[in-house]
């Protein structure tokens, strides 16, 4: 078990932050700081914060190392795609001239930057800039509005006599 004293400053922070803190791993460490405030053994604490045991002993090691901006420093590596270093460029082109489907923009990609990117990282990319799938549905042949309005009458008329004689008869 690691020994470790929290000041009382530490302990204001810790109430304010384990909630508050935009990264949720770092809320956690928080969690797991605020239960050793309240002296309770490694073991109950991983259960009530819901982390591993080792999670635990590491977080009370930064902690006891480099206090509570060691514990909230979150260094992991989080990839940056190519396209962000052209992110105006694009996002400028396909204002101006949208694209129909998710081929065309990665082909558009393409041409402004010399970057090939799939289909699926295109479309990633594409809603993080704002751009959202639209729904398609089908383009309407030419109606003939005669034959729609025959129609209409011929088969509407019947089936509504079907429905009433098959009323009548049922709650008569």
């Amino acid at each position: 078990m690691i020994k470790i004293s929290i000041s009382p400053e530490d302990k204001k922070k810790l109430a304010m932050l384990r909630y508050r803190h935009p990264s949720r791993i770092v809320r956690r460490r928080f969690t797991i700081l605020h239960f050793k405030c309240l002296n309770r053994s490694h073991g109950e604490i991983a259960q009530l914060a819901g982390a591993s045991s080792t999670m635990v002993t590491t977080t009370l090691k930064q902690y006891a190392e480099k206090e509570l901006d060691g514990v909230a420093l979150f260094d992991h590596f989080v990839p940056v795609s190519d396209l962000e270093m052209h992110r105006e460029v694009i996002l400028k082109h396909f204002q101006e001239t949208p694209p129909g489907t998710a081929k065309e923009a990665a082909a558009a990609i393409l041409k402004l930057t010399g970057l090939k990117k799939g289909v699926t990282q295109t479309k990633t990319f594409l809603h993080r800039l704002g751009f959202k799938p639209r729904k398609t549905a089908a383009v309407p042949a030419r109606a003939n509005i005669e034959t729609q309005e025959e129609f209409k009458k011929k088969f509407w008329s019947q089936s509504s006599k079907r429905q009433k004689t098959a009323r009548d008869a049922c709650f008569s």
